[in-house]
């Protein structure tokens, strides 16, 4: 995942890899960014929970404030191309093979609320497969 913009107080022209097999976790200090890239994974791809909102960049003069956006650099049968994903419009359909899964997805597995409250309170987000060949 690249280029975020209008994802909090994300630098835009970021890159944040994932490995092509297995899984990837993200984590990291407070306020470096993990709720950000989490929500747009959420949007973009396929999870439980979508409904945190995507808050724009707080940093940037309010005239400059837009949707937000990113590109997915993935592999189409062992082609690597780029992605498109844009705030409010339809998830590209190359992206719907990518199940994301944090701690908010979480609660909707579980049967109670006294299930909940024993979860950790730390946020999480884990991608299966992200360099898998989509349409293969």
């Amino acid at each position: 995942m690249k280029n975020l913009r209008q994802v909090n107080a994300i630098a835009e022209n970021q890159h944040l890899p994932f490995a092509e097999s297995g899984l990837t976790v993200i984590y990291g200090d407070n306020g470096s960014g993990k709720s950000g890239y989490s929500r747009v994974l959420k949007r973009a791809c396929r999870a439980r929970d979508q409904f945190e909102a995507i808050y724009p960049n707080a940093n940037l003069p309010g005239g400059k404030v837009a949707a937000a956006e990113a590109v997915f650099e993935i592999a189409v049968n062992g082609e690597t191309q780029d992605v498109h994903w844009v705030n409010g419009a339809a998830a590209p359909p190359e992206l719907s093979s990518i199940a994301i899964f944090d701690s908010r997805c979480a609660r909707a597995y579980l049967p109670t609320a006294k299930t909940t409250s024993h979860m950790s309170r730390m946020g999480w987000t884990s991608l299966r497969g992200w360099r898998k060949s989509v349409g293969s």
